[in-house]
C-alpha cells in the first residue's frame, strides 16, 4: 500500500488511487477488479460524481456491484492477530508487559 502522510490516506499498489485503510478494503477492492477488470475500476474512481472520495464502497457503487459479506469479513486468524496486537498495546500503557 502507498501512504499519502499528507492526508493519512492509504492507497491501493495497483495504481488505482482508490483509498485502502485496512485489510476489508483491499480484499474489497480484490474482489471489483477480478469481477470488472482494473481498467473499470479506474474509470469508476474517474468518473465519481462530485465530491465523492475514492473509497471502495463508492467504486462499488458507481460499478452497481454488491460485495458479497464472505469477501470482507475478516477471518479468525487475522482477527486473533490483530486482537493479540491491541492486548499488547494496553499492557503497554497499564505498564505491563
Amino acid at each position: 500500500m502507498i501512504e499519502n502522510t499528507e492526508n493519512d490516506e492509504t492507497f491501493d499498489d495497483y495504481g488505482t488511487g482508490v483509498i485502502i485503510k485496512n485489510a476489508r478494503d483491499q480484499r474489497g477492492l480484490d474482489f471489483l477488479i477480478a469481477s470488472v477488470g482494473i481498467e473499470k475500476v479506474n474509470k469508476s474512481r474517474v468518473m465519481l460524481a462530485g465530491s465523492r472520495r475514492p473509497y471502495v464502497s463508492n467504486i462499488a457503487k458507481a460499478l452497481e456491484i454488491d460485495i458479497p459479506g464472505d469477501v470482507v469479513i475478516t477471518g479468525r486468524e487475522e482477527a486473533r492477530r490483530k486482537l493479540g496486537e491491541i492486548k499488547r498495546m494496553l499492557g503497554r500503557s497499564f505498564g505491563k508487559q
